[in-house]
């Protein structure tokens, strides 16, 4: 379910008789309601929409919820012999952070790159290197799908646009900036981030993959 707080000066006047009149039964369309959404709002819904779809389509994210999913169910079972009293439970699930695990990524001279944990050390100096989790790459891959579908059709592979763009809109790009700065253009960046990024978690290490 994708679930949206649009705050009051953010609607137009008008709106909420538009909402007090609809009806809604079964398979009805919400377009009345959206259609008197502003500009912004369909951003949000587009970029909150493609995490959906990120989530039904992206095979390590099945994995990451099977499995979190079987340790909550263990977990509830393990804490209901433990105390009745559900209040008085406690414990920590590591699968849950998953997507929150980062792993280090470095540019070092001559095109080498080079990815460890979080707390690898790299055998050289390394001309740029970052902390780079499977989340991050969802919010940058979110992030450039909104970018190309809310644009013209002549920005899409702009990176002027998309620096454009990034500076009146919230976006997360730390993994294109390093990507464009490894191959040297930004433009080229632009036009294959979004299915190689998507490519990286049909893999059990979604970062690794991105460096590789």
């Amino acid at each position: 379910v994708v679930f949206m707080h649009v705050k009051r000066d953010h609607l137009e006047d008008g709106f909420s008789e538009v909402l007090q009149a609809l009806q809604v039964r079964h398979g009805d369309s919400f377009n009345p309601v959206l259609e008197r959404l502003e500009f912004r709002s369909h951003q949000v819904l587009f970029h909150e929409v493609y995490h959906f779809w990120q989530g039904l389509r992206l095979p390590f994210l099945f994995r990451y919820a099977t499995l979190a999913f079987r340790q909550m169910i263990s977990g509830f079972m393990r804490l209901s012999k433990v105390s009745a009293d559900f209040h008085e439970w406690s414990c920590i699930l590591p699968e849950l952070e998953r997507l929150g695990l980062t792993s280090r990524i470095a540019m070092g001279e001559g095109g080498h790159l080079f990815w460890g944990g979080s707390e690898a050390s790299f055998h050289q100096e390394v001309a740029r290197e970052l902390e780079v989790s499977p989340l991050d790459l969802l919010e940058c891959s979110a992030s450039l799908a909104e970018f190309q579908v809310t644009s013209k059709p002549t920005e899409r592979t702009d990176p002027r646009a998309l620096r454009r763009w990034a500076k009146r809109n919230p976006a997360y790009l730390v993994p294109f900036d390093f990507a464009a700065q490894f191959l040297e253009s930004e433009a080229l960046a632009l036009r294959a981030l979004l299915p190689l990024i998507n490519a990286c978690f049909h893999t059990t290490e979604p970062a690794r993959t991105f460096v590789e």
